[in-house]
């Protein structure tokens, strides 16, 4: 990632890297940088997540606005967990 700051910033891009997968980390950014982009005024050309995916609007019914792949207790231990 370091190796490709100059090209990322030269693009006018921004690279979300690795920053957690467990319980959906990666999302829950994903997310954030995308609304804090719509608040700006920004658009969003491009996702591409070559892990899991984003629930679609309408299927984040729920208070956590995430769709469990796996067990769901899982996730929810997962956030009380200390890291290792």
């Amino acid at each position: 990632m370091r190796a490709l700051d100059d090209k990322v910033k030269k693009a006018g891009i921004t690279v979300l890297n690795q920053i957690g997968v467990d319980p959906g980390v990666d999302h829950l950014y994903a997310v954030k940088m995308i609304d804090t982009v719509h608040r700006a005024g920004g658009k969003i050309i491009d996702f591409i997540s070559y892990c899991c995916g984003l629930p679609a609007p309408e299927c984040s019914n729920n208070p956590l606005g995430y769709k469990f792949s796996w067990s769901s207790r899982g996730v929810v231990s997962a956030l009380v967990s200390y890291v290792t």
